[in-house]
């Protein structure tokens, strides 16, 4: 701390002698950190203390008009000292102690701000999770309502922090909105009164707005309480709601059984894929090609199964088990090798990351890979060549689970499955 209260004094020097003569407490702000690079309360509550500590141990004067300059040496000896005390203090201090408590000149405010995803709480504070924090910021940062006014859930933004870490954490200041999270959702439709716009409400855990709806002739006859998909073209400011428009209406009411949509949009799940996925998929092989069967293990002639049920939208897995002359039974279970044909960094793999997972609904699902995999070539399809991932299980404890590289085995569903 002793340090960093060095670097203010050393800067409140410097904007005093660069002066062309005495200037106020709010100019000599203005030169160390100008008011659109952003700046604490606290932080000005400091330089004004080590103004006046400078003033006690005469650096400083402070005349008319609360004006203040640097005070003029008596003798060219008081000058000297006062030269060799600058430049002493000036090495003392070690720059990094002062990076996320000033800031610094434009150049260098990439330093300073961090980028982060807001959490709005419903009683109007906010906050921000870093999405790639100094070392020293191991927690999200508080937002108070009024730096969070504007902000909503999802918003990802750029913020300063205050100078110091109290003891619930770090507190903030916004600096710009980078990207709106919210930019399409699902909500209530309001009518309203004759003379009042209709409103699309929105009331979740993590939401709860009204967004002012376009009258729109396509939409006259809505029902009160039906879903409606809501764009947002116009974010909420204080005192004034979000604007939006209607982009379809998805059920009569938000407790419709017919909820696929509204889980798409709520969780924002990917109906599509890109174009450059669907290309490297269709690039893929129909069937398998004989160089793939090089160096593998050859299983086909096991009845292996699927198990999967017979409205399954896709066949992961098979089994096989065999009794040994010995009395022990032996298992074999083969999971799709997805990884031969998904290779780490392409499109594909880089969109199922994304996706995480398939996502099943009653009377249909949204794939990780396209379907020419999903349901073609990594799908355990009855009676059909397939290359498999295969674990040999016996007695119920693992006798040999081989490495991807050498279990890389053909299998395929035998004819004894119920499913030919």
């Amino acid at each position: 701390m002793a340090k960093l209260k060095l670097r203010y004094r050393n800067e409140i020097l410097q904007a005093l002698s660069q002066a062309h003569g005495p200037i106020s407490l709010k100019i000599v702000l203005r030169t160390i950190a100008p008011p659109e690079e952003g700046r604490s309360a606290l932080f000005e509550r400091t330089i004004a203390k080590e103004l006046r500590y400078l003033i006690k141990i005469k650096e400083v004067e402070k005349g008319l008009g609360n004006l203040y300059r640097i005070r003029p040496p008596k003798s060219k000896r008081d000058q000297a000292r006062r030269e060799h005390e600058y430049e002493e203090r000036e090495t003392r201090v070690d720059r990094s102690e002062l990076k996320r408590h000033v800031v610094e000149p434009r150049s260098k405010r990439s330093r300073n701000v961090i980028r982060g995803k807001v959490t709005k709480n419903n009683r109007g504070f906010a906050f921000v999770a870093p999405i790639n924090p100094p070392p020293f910021l191991k927690e999200d940062v508080f937002l108070n309502p009024e730096e969070a006014d504007e902000l909503l859930t999802g918003d990802i933004v750029d913020i300063t922090l205050d100078a110091e870490r109290s003891e619930k954490g770090y507190s903030g200041r916004l600096q710009r909105i980078v990207e709106r999270g919210l930019q399409k959702t699902v909500a209530r439709y309001v009518k309203g009164s004759p003379y009042a716009q209709p409103v699309a409400e929105v009331d979740t855990k993590d939401l709860q707005i009204q967004i002012v709806l376009e009258q729109e002739a396509a939409f006259k006859d809505l029902v009160d309480g039906a879903a409606i998909l809501v764009e947002v073209t116009h974010a909420p400011r204080s005192g004034q709601n979000a604007k939006g428009r209607i982009v379809s209406v998805l059920a009569d009411s938000l407790n419709s059984t017919t909820d696929d949509p509204l889980v798409i949009v709520k969780h924002k799940l990917r109906e599509t894929f890109p174009t450059e996925v669907l290309d490297e998929a269709m690039a893929t092989p129909a069937a398998i090609a004989k160089q793939d069967i090089k160096g593998r293990e050859d299983l086909r002639e096991l009845p292996f199964v699927t198990i999967d049920g017979a409205d399954a939208r896709d066949f992961d897995d098979a089994v096989c088990a065999r009794k040994l002359p010995n009395g022990n039974f032996k298992l074999w279970v083969a999971v799709a090798d997805v990884a031969h044909y998904v290779r780490p960094g392409s499109a594909m793999d880089k969109e199922a990351y994304e996706r995480g997972t398939s996502v099943y609904f009653p009377h249909r699902v949204l794939p990780m890979l396209p379907e020419r995999l999903s349901n073609g070539l990594c799908s355990l399809n009855p009676n059909e060549d397939r290359l498999a991932m295969v674990a040999e299980i016996m007695n119920s404890s693992i006798s040999r689970c081989v490495s991807r590289r050498s279990v890389r085995t053909m299998a395929s569903t035998s004819p004894f499955s119920r499913f030919t």
